[in-house]
């Protein structure tokens, strides 16, 4: 049985020092990284939010052109579907109004400043997915079927993994920012 024991370093003992030119490297190499990572990340986001959008304009489409009474999730579930909320409309193309929003989260290119919206949208963030659950709440409440309720509370699931992704993107902008600027000074070789 073999047993790894960690070594304390001593204060005397100093780590390696870098010089300018290996600093640079590394975090060259580093915001490479992340460039791809995020490149990555917003791909994934803008293919999420461009199927829901297309799911709403969908069913928008249906149901304010038809008769429709349920959902595009009733397919999946056995029980018989409820009659639709009232305001589907409305509060789809809330939905939809919330998500094309949510595109403006997502930097456009990882390269420049993550804050992309406008000013006074800031403020407007935590309220949208407070709109975004009204819709799920009532047909809860309303003891509408499964489907239905999973069906409005899809946009609000989507807008989560939007915001906290762009808050992840926002923070590893922030922390290379600050590895940047703890850069020190030592002379190559």
């Amino acid at each position: 049985m073999s047993t790894n024991l960690r070594q304390r370093r001593t204060q005397d003992e100093a780590g390696p020092v870098l010089d300018e030119q290996e600093q640079e490297e590394i975090i060259r190499n580093l915001r490479a990284e992340s460039n791809k990572s995020t490149a990555n990340h917003v791909f994934f986001l803008l293919s999420l939010l461009t199927l829901s959008l297309i799911l709403q304009f969908i069913f928008l489409n249906k149901s304010a052109w038809s008769t429709q009474t349920a959902t595009p999730l009733s397919i999946f579930f056995s029980e018989a579907p409820a009659p639709l909320l009232g305001g589907a409309v409305l509060f789809t193309l809330v939905h939809i109004s919330v998500l094309i929003l949510d595109i403006g989260l997502l930097p456009p290119d990882p390269n420049l400043k993550i804050d992309t919206l406008p000013s006074f949208i800031h403020p407007l963030l935590p309220v949208r997915g407070l709109f975004l659950l009204l819709a799920p709440t009532i047909s809860f409440l309303m003891r509408k079927d499964m489907a239905q309720t999973i069906w409005w509370a899809l946009p609000a699931g989507v807008h989560s993994i939007v915001w906290l992704s762009s808050k992840w993107i926002e923070a590893e902008a922030q922390s290379l920012q600050k590895l940047e600027e703890l850069r020190y000074n030592a002379k190559g070789a």
